[in-house]
């Protein structure tokens, strides 16, 4: 074996490196998709969606952000796709199936 043998994995944090790139091109692939379908179909969009980051509607952020949902008791506002959902994706491993109450909602421009 070489120095530059391009096909060896020399340590953990290789296998790691690897990994994380995979899960970054899944997720840009999930979110081209969700974009895709986004006008079309909702639902199909919503459940594409890798629902990266958001907020809860009972929240400051949701008044911050002028979410016409703000103050709702239940659900949290996908950033990426505008979708309402039952819990906080991140109550889930990843990647995740969130239940999504209301497909592709709103998102603010």
């Amino acid at each position: 074996m070489s120095f530059y043998d391009d096909d060896a994995i020399y340590s953990d944090a290789d296998i790691e490196q690897a990994e994380l790139e995979q899960m970054g091109r899944e997720n840009d692939w999930m979110h081209r998709k969700m974009e895709s379908l986004r006008d079309s179909d909702p639902m199909a969009a919503a459940l594409a969606c890798p629902h990266g980051g958001g907020y809860p509607l009972a929240s400051l952020a949701a008044t911050n952000y002028e979410d016409p949902r703000a103050g709702e008791p239940e659900g949290w506002r996908c950033c990426d796709c505008g979708s309402v959902l039952a819990t906080n994706r991140f109550d889930f491993d990843y990647p995740c199936e969130v239940p999504v109450l209301i497909p592709c909602d709103w998102r603010k421009a």
